[in-house]
């Protein structure tokens, strides 16, 4: 249950983050949705492995969803803003 609440928080972060971009084109914007859409992708992928490693859902959720996040910030860093 824990981790269904988990997932669906995430979710709403990245329907909150795609509306801001939507509006704006931001930059910004563009990467707060890239990492919460890698952080949802994560917290599955993670929930899968804490099932089958760990007994437990949300033990492999929430570092892969960290980890999801860490990598979609690391690669949208190297992008340049071209209106700067």
């Amino acid at each position: 249950m824990f981790t269904f609440i988990v997932l669906c928080i995430i979710g709403y972060l990245w329907y909150v983050a795609n509306g801001r971009y939507e509006k704006s084109r931001s930059w910004t914007h563009r990467r707060q949705r890239a990492g919460y859409a890698w952080a949802l992708a994560g917290a599955i992928v993670g929930s899968f492995f804490g099932v089958a490693g760990m007994g437990s859902a949300i033990a492999g959720t929430i570092p892969g969803a960290f980890v999801g996040y860490l990598l979609a910030s690391n690669m949208m860093k190297k992008d340049a803003d071209p209106r700067s």
